[in-house]
């Protein structure tokens, strides 16, 4: 999978800056190059014209003469200078290729870069033309001073920048903790923008949402605790029955006991798993985190089962770094959920490590862009399938497909909506698909392992 650069907000608001006060710098020296002479030019050529005619006052004086004094004035000017007659017959000139005046030219003018300037057509006194053309000096100057420009910009802009982008990183982060489970982040409300406006609704929503959360916990933890109280009550008083009527020796009494505890083991596994995803909803990190052997604890759990046949679980050893409780708590689940299932028949576990090219789950991407292993753990059973439309809401808290008992061995809809959230946890993701054969597959990708060598790759 390609990894996909993010660019941050802050670059397009500074190079935005520096780029359109660079192309506005540009364009206004362009005009001003480009522009016509204005009226302000003209009398200044005129007033030249006066002076440069008191200096060429002999009209008739010898061609070697006129030539002199024109090399003089150039050199004195440092420019090129080219003298025309009346008629535009050129007299003298110290650089060839100087432009000539037009034939229906009748005052002085500037001649622009575009012609060949910078320079002027000058018309004097007594009828002649003097043509001089500077030397550009600014063409070499001028590259170097638009890089001063756009680095004088972009140090100018980039306070301004930073400023703008400041607040929305924080409120950023502040939004990524809260997703990451940190209720209590809230973003720093400065300035009276929209930025801060955006900032205060944030803080308004988390403290909603934290509010929600936390009574929506007390009241599972009260009721859960409400819930016990009775529960221990029911256990003794079923046990001083139970010996009640063991002195009558009638079997109907052993039956009762047995279906009543059946009753209360099951309440005690919903509150058990209530709180348990209550706990889950509310942490941001896990605790107890060790190296846990996945085939070992699968092979732990399918014992535990005791059911007929017995499970039969393969694979290799695979390392994880997880909660030990709540990983054993999935594989405990995954396995009671296949055993409601089956209907009697084959359940099978088979847990491996599987190659991952260069991605972790939920679109991370890995550090280093090397290919990574992941522990797959897949269980299935021979009972008559999930149909496609619901296999995906079989993870649904309390949900539980048509047909399905409720209480007496049906489940209450907690046990693979567990499973997917500890899954999650792990940085893992949980499907379900069709076992080959028939019945129901459900598969467990979890986490990245330590040192993949030689591992099949990602099917």
């Amino acid at each position: 999978m390609k990894i996909r650069r993010r660019y941050r907000l802050y670059w397009h608001i500074y190079l935005s800056f520096v780029g359109v006060i660079v192309l506005f710098a540009i364009l206004a020296v362009g005009a001003w190059h480009l522009r016509p002479a204005d009226s302000a030019d003209r009398q200044w050529i005129d007033k030249l014209s006066v002076l440069l005619g008191e200096l060429l006052t002999e009209q008739h004086e010898p061609a070697m003469d006129i030539r002199q004094r024109i090399e003089r004035l150039a050199g004195q000017l440092d420019v090129e200078l080219a003298l025309y007659d009346a008629r535009r017959r050129q007299l003298t000139s110290t650089e060839p290729g100087l432009p000539a005046p037009a034939v229906g030219q009748q005052h002085s003018r500037l001649i622009p870069r575009r012609e060949g300037g910078p320079g002027a057509i000058i018309a004097l006194p007594d009828g002649r033309w003097l043509v001089a053309r500077g030397e550009d000096r600014s063409r070499g100057s001028f590259p170097v001073a638009l890089l001063l420009l756009a680095l004088a910009i972009a140090v100018g802009s980039h306070p301004l920048a930073r400023r703008i982008t400041r607040r929305l990183e924080a409120l950023q982060r502040a939004t990524q903790r809260m997703a990451q489970g940190d209720l209590s982040a809230r973003a720093e409300v400065r300035g009276r923008d929209e930025i801060a406006a955006l900032a205060s609704g944030f803080n308004a929503a988390a403290q909603r949402i934290q509010a929600l959360v936390e009574a929506q916990g007390s009241t599972l933890a009260s009721a859960s605790h409400e819930l016990r109280s009775p529960l221990a009550r029911i256990r003794m008083a079923l046990e001083l029955y139970a010996g009640t009527v063991a002195m009558q020796h009638d079997g109907e009494g052993d039956r009762l006991k047995a279906r009543i505890e059946r009753d209360l083991d099951e309440l005690d596994v919903l509150i058990e798993e209530l709180l348990l995803a209550s706990r889950l909803a509310a942490v941001t990190e896990l605790d107890g985190v060790q190296t846990v052997d996945l085939l070992a604890m699968a092979a732990e759990e399918a014992a535990r089962l005791q059911c007929e046949p017995p499970v039969e679980v393969d694979g290799e050893p695979v390392l994880l770094r997880g909660s030990e409780r709540l990983l054993r708590r999935l594989l405990r689940n995954l396995l009671e959920n296949a055993e409601r299932h089956a209907a009697g028949g084959a359940i099978r576990v088979r847990v491996r490590a599987v190659s991952v090219a260069g991605d972790k789950p939920d679109g991370l991407q890995s550090d280093d862009g090397r290919d990574h292993a992941r522990a797959r753990i897949t269980v299935d059973d021979t009972g008559p399938g999930v149909p496609e439309s619901e296999r995906e809401r079989i993870f649904t808290p309390f949900y539980r497909p048509a047909g399905t008992a409720e209480g007496g061995g049906g489940g209450v809809g907690l046990g693979l909506s567990l499973v997917r959230d500890i899954a999650r946890r792990h940085q893992g993701e949980v499907h379900c698909d069709e076992a080959p054969g028939g019945g129901t597959r459900i598969r467990v990708e979890l986490g990245t392992i330590a040192e993949p060598r030689g591992v099949p790759p990602h099917d």
